[in-house]
């Protein structure tokens, strides 16, 4: 009797820390919307220097491996950017909707030869660890995807997009 009931606690043990474990990591990962005033003030002095003439329009914050990063999604003008700080205002990247005109050439390049048909419908430059990509979402007859193109023209990444799969693409909205 004493041994079923040690080899219960030992399972009730193992499950709430696989639980508790489950929870923090999804809780590590997550993204949580945060105020404009809750962001470190380094951020926004950073945010404020480089694009003084952009108005946000809305802040997270996320936890990945130990460190936090602060998102900024912001609107100058016509252009949408989302900009990802360091708490110390160090920019760690940033996304800018671009028109498939203003994309390089090799990049429309290499679009038309692997999708002929493919219309862009939405075009971002992206900087990352100082190495600038492009993700685009085409649509070739009734599939569409989403690309990532490295500045040469070679592709990074294709991805197929389902039906459950919708872009986030709120640029048309406004």
């Amino acid at each position: 009797m004493a041994r079923t009931n040690y080899n219960i606690v030992i399972v009730l043990v193992l499950a709430f820390g696989t639980l508790s474990f489950a929870q923090a990591t999804k809780e590590e990962n997550s993204e949580t919307k945060i105020s404009q005033e809750d962001l470190p003030a380094a951020v926004v002095t950073a945010f404020q220097e480089a694009y003084p003439n952009a108005q946000i329009i809305s802040t997270s914050q996320e936890t990945d491996s130990g460190t936090t990063y602060y998102e900024i999604e912001s609107r100058e003008g016509s252009i949408h950017r989302d900009l990802i700080f360091l708490a110390d205002g160090t920019v760690n990247a940033v996304e800018q909707q671009l028109e498939a005109t203003a994309l390089p050439a090799v990049i429309r390049d290499t679009i038309h030869k692997n999708y002929p048909s493919g219309n862009i419908n939405k075009a971002e430059s992206v900087i990352e660890g100082g190495v600038t990509s492009y993700e685009l979402l085409v649509k070739s007859g009734e599939d569409q995807y989403e690309v990532a193109i490295g500045t040469d023209g070679h592709i990074i990444r294709v991805e197929k997009m389902g039906e459950d799969q919708e872009e986030d693409d709120d640029s048309d909205s406004e």
